[in-house]
């Protein structure tokens, strides 16, 4: 079964516990990014217009995977 840990982490901590995970499972972590800084104000922007951010890698890169972790932080 292939497996992949996403992280999305600002502060390290989501990242670190991914790859623990990762290795624990012989998954595949991958490390969501954005490709450029957000401040506040584009992040409130992008909640108002209901705007998507673009991240990397993009999910298409998801299908070949059995089973998907993922490690984020929400509000």
């Amino acid at each position: 079964m292939k497996i992949a840990v996403i992280s999305y982490s600002l502060t390290g901590n989501n990242e670190a516990l991914a790859n623990s995970i990762a290795e624990e499972f012989a998954g595949e972590h991958i490390k969501i990014k954005e490709p450029k800084y957000r401040t506040m104000g584009s992040i409130v922007l992008d909640i108002i217009f209901n705007r998507t951010p673009q991240v990397q890698p993009t999910p298409d890169r998801l299908k070949n995977y059995d089973l998907i972790l993922l490690f984020a932080r929400y509000g």
